[in-house]
């Protein structure tokens, strides 16, 4: 798998639209996210904890015969999918019809722009330096500091039964002291 910076829309876009092909049902959503995090801790002016985690998530939505349910996905498996459709239509029997749904989106001219990219992930090094300047301006003062330093990528692919495809990244940052 691709590092998240790099993912293109295709590549999360075909398991989105992947899942929804499989679906035996009127209407269907597909929703995938890939996501890269990164943690850094400290306390007494120094770094305790550093950790990064990557994860791809899958979810589905389906409606039928005024049901609408949603269940998270295994795996993007064939196998995890069918799984999910028999758990999804098992659940869509056992619930009482809804008064009012909300229907899936249509396809539009302007819900994603494919060519923007996000900026580069900060490295480990980026933040262990940026937390030893705070932690020396702190010391220089007298004072003690603790906090985090988080940084997060999360790049979304949604395709439904209804022909819309939407691709987005997102990219936020933290630092607290």
């Amino acid at each position: 798998r691709a590092k998240i910076d790099e993912m293109s829309a295709t590549e999360l876009q075909t398991p989105a639209e992947k899942i929804v092909k499989a679906s035996p049902f009127e209407q269907t959503e597909g929703h995938v996210v890939s996501v890269n995090k990164q943690l850094t801790r400290y306390g007494g002016n120094q770094i305790t904890q550093t950790v990064s985690q990557e994860a791809l998530t899958a979810s589905v939505r389906v409606t039928q015969d005024g049901r609408t349910v949603r269940l998270d996905l295994e795996s993007l498996t064939a196998e995890a999918v069918s799984a999910a459709y028999k758990k999804l239509n098992v659940l869509l029997k056992a619930l009482p019809k809804a008064k009012e749904l909300v229907e899936v989106l249509a396809p539009g001219a302007n819900y994603t722009d494919p060519k923007r990219k996000l900026p580069a992930m900060p490295s480990a090094q980026f933040a262990a330096d940026t937390i030893q300047k705070a932690a020396a301006l702190a010391k220089t003062n007298g004072l003690e500091t603790s906090g985090i330093y988080s940084i997060e990528q999360k790049v979304t692919a949604y395709s439904n039964s209804k022909g819309l495809r939407l691709f987005d990244q997102v990219s936020d940052s933290e630092f607290s002291c």
